[in-house]
Protein backbone atom coordinates (compact mmCIF):
# COMPACT_ATOMS: atom_id res chain seq x y z
CA UNK A 1 0.00 0.00 0.00
CA UNK A 2 1.25 3.47 -0.80
CA UNK A 3 2.08 5.84 1.99
CA UNK A 4 0.65 8.76 0.01
CA UNK A 5 -2.02 9.26 -2.59
CA UNK A 6 -2.59 10.63 -6.07
CA UNK A 7 -4.64 13.54 -4.76
CA UNK A 8 -1.63 15.45 -3.49
CA UNK A 9 -0.49 17.93 -6.10
CA UNK A 10 3.03 16.50 -6.34
CA UNK A 11 1.67 13.01 -7.03
CA UNK A 12 -0.81 14.20 -9.67
CA UNK A 13 1.46 16.46 -11.69
CA UNK A 14 3.89 13.74 -12.75
CA UNK A 15 1.02 11.47 -13.79
CA UNK A 16 -0.32 13.98 -16.33
CA UNK A 17 1.17 14.08 -19.85
CA UNK A 18 3.30 17.05 -20.85
CA UNK A 19 1.96 16.92 -24.42
CA UNK A 20 -1.28 15.78 -26.15
CA UNK A 21 -1.88 12.03 -26.11
CA UNK A 22 -4.27 9.61 -27.80
CA UNK A 23 -6.65 7.42 -25.84
CA UNK A 24 -4.98 4.28 -24.49
CA UNK A 25 -1.50 5.36 -25.67
CA UNK A 26 0.79 5.21 -22.63
CA UNK A 27 3.22 7.85 -21.40
CA UNK A 28 5.77 7.52 -18.58
CA UNK A 29 5.03 8.89 -15.12
CA UNK A 30 7.49 11.46 -13.85
CA UNK A 31 10.08 10.55 -11.22
CA UNK A 32 8.59 12.95 -8.65
CA UNK A 33 5.16 11.30 -8.97
CA UNK A 34 6.67 7.82 -8.58
CA UNK A 35 8.58 8.93 -5.48
CA UNK A 36 5.41 10.50 -4.04
CA UNK A 37 3.36 7.35 -4.66
CA UNK A 38 5.97 4.91 -3.30
CA UNK A 39 7.76 6.97 -0.63
CA UNK A 40 11.09 5.86 -2.14
CA UNK A 41 14.02 8.19 -1.57
CA UNK A 42 15.37 7.21 -4.99
CA UNK A 43 14.12 5.09 -7.91
CA UNK A 44 16.64 2.48 -9.04
CA UNK A 45 14.83 0.83 -11.95
CA UNK A 46 11.45 0.19 -13.52
CA UNK A 47 8.72 2.50 -14.74
CA UNK A 48 5.11 3.48 -14.28
CA UNK A 49 3.02 4.04 -17.40
CA UNK A 50 -0.08 6.24 -17.49
CA UNK A 51 -3.00 6.05 -19.93
CA UNK A 52 -5.98 8.22 -20.75
CA UNK A 53 -9.02 5.93 -20.48
CA UNK A 54 -12.09 8.07 -21.12
CA UNK A 55 -13.83 11.29 -20.27
CA UNK A 56 -16.32 10.99 -17.45
CA UNK A 57 -19.14 13.41 -16.76
CA UNK A 58 -19.97 14.75 -13.32
CA UNK A 59 -22.19 17.58 -12.13
CA UNK A 60 -19.15 19.89 -12.26
CA UNK A 61 -18.30 19.03 -15.89
CA UNK A 62 -16.27 16.54 -17.90
CA UNK A 63 -13.13 15.02 -16.36
CA UNK A 64 -10.44 12.74 -17.79
CA UNK A 65 -10.15 9.25 -16.34
CA UNK A 66 -6.51 8.16 -16.13
CA UNK A 67 -4.93 4.87 -15.09
CA UNK A 68 -1.36 4.06 -14.12
CA UNK A 69 0.53 0.80 -13.63
CA UNK A 70 4.00 -0.64 -13.47
CA UNK A 71 6.72 -1.95 -11.22
CA UNK A 72 9.62 0.00 -9.76
CA UNK A 73 12.51 -0.80 -7.48
CA UNK A 74 13.67 1.90 -5.15
CA UNK A 75 15.46 2.57 -1.91
CA UNK A 76 14.25 3.77 1.47
CA UNK A 77 16.81 4.06 4.25
CA UNK A 78 18.39 0.55 4.36
CA UNK A 79 15.73 -1.27 2.33
CA UNK A 80 15.52 -1.77 -1.45
CA UNK A 81 11.99 -3.03 -2.12
CA UNK A 82 10.07 -3.72 -5.32
CA UNK A 83 6.67 -2.07 -5.61
CA UNK A 84 3.91 -2.76 -8.10
CA UNK A 85 1.41 0.04 -8.66
CA UNK A 86 -1.94 -0.22 -10.37
CA UNK A 87 -4.46 2.57 -9.94
CA UNK A 88 -6.62 5.24 -11.49
CA UNK A 89 -7.87 8.76 -10.96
Amino acid sequence: MCGTDVFRRRGRVGLLPDQPVLARRPWPAGAAAIQELTDFERIEEGKIECKFRETTTATSGAWPALSFSGTVRGANEDVTPNTQLDGYL
